[in-house]
């Protein structure tokens, strides 16, 4: 039998572990706005149409259908959809006075503008790859193939295949590989195509900076007469 006060500390730790555990399971989160319809479907069956009056939850599948939305977040980082586009929340903790936000994009293209001064912590995982802790905005494209645009900063993405950090240059266009290698695309000279998927409030600019420096870069189609005979073709062309 447990003597009287050692059975008194066991009770504190219980619940204390219990309560721990309840918080991290049952973590919910505030949304501050969300403009057009953001339908969610919950690991419960329910589906409601999310507005600020609503929680967001772990399991909480949200999608698009004709219009482009976005919501906007606690912390003023703002998730963007395109029309017909999906993310599900795979995870939700709380941490300390922090939200750490784990999503998955399962189709269509995502914008995440992360705030600067961001309180919560935010993770990308889908298949083959995962990416913690974000730390700069980035569209991630989930169609028939899985495409990334880094925006500002160093982004590191881990590959689940090859068991490695790769690191993703700022301003570029990647694509993601199944077998766990990436593809450099093209680097960024112009944002319209991806703006145009998206609200007119979650519109991106490309610094003049950024544009310059990827001129340099352009491709270039031409020929060039190599042992007598005629090869065409992309070619890099330094400005």
């Amino acid at each position: 039998m447990f003597h009287p006060q050692k059975k008194y500390y066991f009770l504190i730790i219980f619940f204390f572990l219990i309560s721990s555990f309840n918080t991290a399971r049952f973590a919910k989160a505030n949304i501050s706005e969300v403009v057009n319809e953001v339908f969610v479907l919950d690991i419960y069956g329910k589906r409601y149409v999310l507005s600020n009056t609503k929680l967001i939850k772990k399991g909480d599948y949200l999608k698009t259908k004709n219009k482009s939305a976005y919501l906007i977040l606690d912390d003023k980082t703002k998730i963007c959809l395109a029309a017909n586009s999906s993310i599900k929340i795979l995870d939700l903790k709380n941490i300390g006075n922090k939200i750490e936000y784990t999503f998955d994009s399962t189709r269509g293209d995502l914008l995440l503008d992360i705030n600067q001064n961001k309180s919560n912590i935010y993770n990308l995982h889908f298949p083959f790859y995962e990416i913690n802790g974000l730390p700069t905005d980035l569209i991630l494209s989930h169609k028939k193939k899985i495409k990334l645009l880094n925006f500002d900063g160093k982004l590191k993405i881990f590959s689940k295949k090859s068991q490695k950090q790769i690191n993703l240059e700022p301003y570029t266009h990647y694509e993601l590989i199944k077998n766990g290698s990436i593809k450099k695309s093209s680097k960024l000279l112009n944002l319209d195509p991806f703006n145009d998927k998206f609200h007119s409030n979650c519109k991106k600019v490309l610094p003049q900076h950024a544009i310059e420096k990827n001129k340099k870069w352009e491709l270039q189609y031409g020929c060039i007469s190599q042992e007598g005979r005629l090869i065409c073709g992309n070619r890099i062309k330094l400005n």
